[in-house]
């Protein structure tokens, strides 16, 4: 597979970062995402995967590591755009049962103004 883009835009409340991927999240391609969760600003954190076609075990632990840290931290946390393939991986591996996943960015930071990011049903 190809190279993976990371970017990291902000969102519409000042302390959420969004960090956009695009291409296979793999022990391969991970450094792009780790340097983006390394980010001293970072706190509440939206993980978009809308162009992620899969993950491997190194990436599905990269993202669980930086959700144990946002619960260490106090910060928000959420997944958007988590497709077919990926939410696969999450329901076999039970992340899903964690992790807190939302349609979209838009869905998941109304969450956040809301006081919370709690699991899409």
């Amino acid at each position: 597979m190809g190279e993976t883009d990371v970017r990291c835009v902000p969102g519409t409340r000042q302390q959420t970062t969004i960090i956009e991927i695009a291409g296979p999240l793999t022990l391969k391609t991970l450094s792009g995402f780790q340097d983006a969760l390394r980010r001293p600003e970072l706190t509440d954190t939206i993980i978009d995967l809308a162009a992620v076609p899969f993950i491997d075990s190194a990436g599905l632990g990269a993202i669980l590591g930086h959700y144990v840290h946002t619960q260490n931290t106090g910060s928000k946390f959420a997944l958007t755009g988590v497709g077919a393939r990926v939410k696969m991986l999450l329901k076999i591996t039970k992340a899903d049962s964690v992790l807190p996943m939302f349609t979209d960015v838009r869905a998941a930071e109304s969450s956040f103004q809301a006081g919370g990011a709690s699991p899409a049903a």
